[in-house]
């Protein structure tokens, strides 16, 4: 695999959570020979924060590249080398993971992680307004989203016809415990946290205890 997979990692609550999973991913890279770059950033001492600056971050590092990268989250396991993603520069400006398609399901519903970015200009506009919402709703005390719900809900509606999207399976976006369908090879178990910050956070978005529970399963392998 020659594309880049891309993370960051702040710690909060207290823990070390992420520090040691960013130890983990750039094992798990470093043993299926995909590079990484996976880069400490200061905490702003709150989960929901820190997811907000995602995609400042992927700016920066985008910039700085100037070519195609994957993001993923830092705790994130890869089962097997991606070699999908080197595949379609020529084809797509981002791709996402999905964990269903149907036709009740509108394709601007991916999971948070993987993200394939290609460096288009139409990415470029995509990330710049990806941060302009975060930063609004930052502002906003009777707002408490991450930056995931302001990608589905504000940012892709926007530019859904505008982007060339490739669709990776349910096997790129497992959910921790769980195994995918049968007939599909486990590439990518996605991290799900747990943490007071985080379970904060959930509650005021008003989530029920069900839900809340559901988003916070913690570390899985």
């Amino acid at each position: 695999m020659k594309t880049e997979i891309v993370s960051f990692y702040a710690d909060v609550d207290g823990r070390t959570y992420y520090s040691d999973h960013a130890v983990r991913l750039k094992e798990n890279c470093d043993r299926l020979n995909i590079p990484s770059d996976i880069r400490p950033l200061e905490s702003r001492g709150e989960y929901r924060l820190n997811c907000l600056i995602k995609p400042k971050f992927i700016q920066t590092v985008m910039e700085e590249k100037k070519k195609p990268f994957v993001w993923m989250d830092v705790d994130s396991i890869i089962h097997e080398e991606l070699s999908a993603f080197d595949q379609i520069e020529e084809q797509a400006d981002v791709g996402f993971a999905y964990q269903a398609i149907a036709p009740n399901i509108p394709v601007q519903y991916p999971k948070a992680s993987p993200i394939y970015l290609n460096y288009t200009p139409i990415v470029r506009e995509f990330i710049q307004y990806w941060i302009d919402r975060c930063d609004s709703n930052e502002k906003n005390p009777l707002r408490k989203v991450f930056d995931h719900e302001i990608l589905m809900h504000e940012v892709l509606p926007v530019f859904i016809s505008k982007l060339r999207i490739a669709v990776f399976q349910i096997n790129y976006a497992i959910w921790p415990g769980t195994s995918p369908p049968e007939g599909l090879k486990p590439m990518i178990t996605m991290g799900i946290a747990d943490g007071s910050s985080k379970e904060k956070s959930l509650r005021e978005m008003g989530l029920n205890d069900a839900t809340v529970k559901f988003n916070l399963v913690g570390n899985h392998g």
